[in-house]
């Protein structure tokens, strides 16, 4: 779970109230709690908090029936109230088996944009969160991968109009136009645990 931070506050997800997490604010002067969502909110928190254009994002997955769905929510940084939601997709019921691993939901924020990469999925947003392409890659599930556990969730790396993706259940990189989620390359890596970062790069 990795944070973020503005000039006053940390942000991050994490399990304090127990087994359901949260999104949590602390302040940097002394690390005492600013605000926190609840515990027993209709979602399931399944990414970390990520800052832009002023907002805290993070997404939720809201089971219903055989199926979740997968919303991107706007935070108030300073206070935690929801200013907006935005519904990504329906996750297949491979996601559920995924769910106790606490989610493989990854944010990234560049060029006045969100990115979004789960399951398989990396879904393209405007500054608002809302969705202008969405890709689907090859993947498999925790139940039929079982390299899926060691795959660490990689939040997607952006540089010169380019995603680069590795995600929990795809054995290959993936590099995606960000403007149009078009599919410049992918190359199979075998048993990759990791995105660690780009080399060489200004």
């Amino acid at each position: 779970m990795r944070p973020v931070w503005d000039a006053q506050r940390v942000f991050t997800r994490r399990l304090a109230l127990g087994g359901k997490p949260t999104i949590t604010a602390l302040r940097l002067a002394d690390g005492a709690v600013a605000w926190e969502t609840p515990e027993t909110a209709p979602g399931f928190w399944v990414s970390d908090p990520m800052l832009s254009g002023g907002m805290l994002w993070a997404c939720e997955v809201v089971s219903s029936g055989l199926s979740d769905s997968l919303t991107l929510v706007a935070l108030d940084p300073a206070t935690g109230v929801r200013r907006g939601a935005r519904r990504l997709t329906t996750l297949e019921n491979a996601w559920q088996a995924a769910q106790g691993y606490l989610g493989d939901c990854q944010l990234a924020a560049a060029e006045g944009r969100l990115f979004v990469a789960t399951s398989g999925c990396v879904l393209g947003c405007d500054a608002d969160g809302q969705p202008l392409w969405m890709r689907r890659q090859p993947w498999l599930g925790p139940q039929a991968n079982g390299w899926w556990w060691h795959q660490a969730g990689n939040a997607p790396l952006v540089h010169d109009g380019t995603l680069f993706i590795l995600q929990p259940g795809t054995q290959a990189v993936s590099a995606i136009d960000t403007a149009n989620g078009r599919l410049r390359w992918r190359v199979p890596v075998t048993l990759a645990k990791r995105l660690i970062g780009l080399a060489g790069r200004g």
